[in-house]
């Protein structure tokens, strides 16, 4: 066993001992810990979950706690309050140091422009049918913002002219890929994948939840999310919020 391999048992030993110690130093209860009310009904659950007394203080915010603080926001500064998750080896091309993300964001509604409830799997939406559905949602791309697709996988011209032709930031939606490929195939690529990650340093969403935007007809927003930090990751999970940009 190598010296670090010993360290690190050491150290691990170490850690269990002082849990150990900090856990047989609480106080034993005199009955078990009851959080609920003994005989708590299905029914008085499902009250609770329906009216959101489940979350609490949490109920606290309304419409107008929210956007009392939003509205003192200043841009100049984020202060990331997470700590760093060890899970593995350090990779070359992680995000170990992902910052946090607010910025705007505009959702392109594919299904909407071409009036489906959804498309084939094997669909590629064209760089034309995104300046279509643009045009309808009359909103315009600026530079840095994050574009979110709702329904089809782009071709490799589309990517193209998303990162060169309007400097996005990030491109997602709500598909598990981006791009469509035939599975087994010997010379099977992922061009967009390989296009955006490799040759433009553009990080690729996957799966957002978009139908709320699309009912509400909310094509620019603001997008705001953190993720966790695990260190040796190359991809990570984060949860995004919209907040509608006003008019």
């Amino acid at each position: 066993m190598s010296f670090t391999s010993v360290r690190t048992v050491r150290s691990l030993a170490l850690v269990v001992l002082a849990t150990a110690t900090v856990a047989s130093a609480q106080p034993t209860p005199g009955r078990p810990w009851v959080y609920d009310a003994a005989g708590t009904s299905k029914e008085t659950t499902a009250r609770r979950r329906a009216t959101g007394a489940e979350v609490g203080t949490l109920n606290l915010m309304t419409s107008a706690s929210r956007n009392a603080v939003l509205s003192c926001i200043t841009g100049d500064r984020v202060c990331d309050l997470s700590v760093q998750y060890f899970i593995g080896l350090p990779s070359w091309d992680g995000v170990d140091d992902l910052p946090p993300i607010v910025a705007r964001a505009v959702l392109i509604d594919v299904l909407a422009f071409k009036g489906v409830p959804s498309l084939p799997d094997n669909y590629q939406t064209t760089r034309q049918e995104l300046e279509g559905a643009l045009a309808a949602q009359r909103v315009s791309l600026r530079p840095g913002d994050i574009v979110l697709l709702r329904g089809g996988k782009i071709t490799l011209d589309a990517a193209e002219w998303l990162a060169e032709g309007h400097s996005a930031m990030l491109i997602g939606g709500n598909q598990l890929s981006l791009e469509t490929y035939r599975v087994g195939r010997p010379d099977m690529t992922v061009p967009v994948h390989n296009y955006l990650i490799n040759q433009r340093a553009i990080a690729i969403i996957q799966v957002d939840s978009l139908e709320d935007l699309a009912r509400d007809k909310v094509y620019e927003f603001a997008f705001i999310a953190a993720s966790l930090r695990p260190r040796g990751a190359d991809a990570v999970q984060f949860r995004p919020l919209a907040f509608p940009l006003r008019p």
